[in-house]
């Protein structure tokens, strides 16, 4: 569906990592069916932008037929596992008459870094040796 690649975006306390299609919430996974996913990253994709119920069934669903309630169902099962309401909406907002915006700021690609320590221990050990000459 998307042609981005493999990304992490944070937003609030969730990160969508699309190379895994995992979403967390404060490090734990949310669990996600695949077409929720799908909508999930495109509605990240497109954040801020209005997006038409015909636009998000055409690409999410790739022109197979499906009827609007199966969109219904799915931005209900997003909002649940994003501990949201149609009535109290953090990220997914309805627009009347017009579709849905994904309303949450979003820190793109974010880096890891990972920190180690190395440390080096050096043993010298001298031997005396006596010659001796017969």
């Amino acid at each position: 569906m998307n042609g981005h690649g493999d990304r992490k975006i944070a937003f609030a306390e969730f990160e969508l990592d699309t190379g895994l299609r995992r979403l967390t919430r404060e490090g734990e996974v949310v669990p996600l069916h695949s077409k929720a996913f799908d909508l999930l990253e495109y509605f990240v994709d497109n954040g801020g932008r209005v997006l038409t119920k015909d636009e998000i069934l055409e690409i999410v669903w790739e022109g197979k037929f499906v009827e609007e309630s199966n969109l219904a169902v799915q931005i209900s099962n997003l909002r649940k596992a994003l501990g949201e309401s149609k009535d109290n909406a953090r990220f997914l907002v309805t627009v009347p008459g017009k579709g849905y915006k994904f309303a949450a700021g979003l820190q793109h690609d974010i880096t890891v870094v990972e920190t180690h320590t190395v440390s080096e221990l050096t043993i010298e050990h001298e031997e005396e040796f006596e010659h001796i000459t017969p």
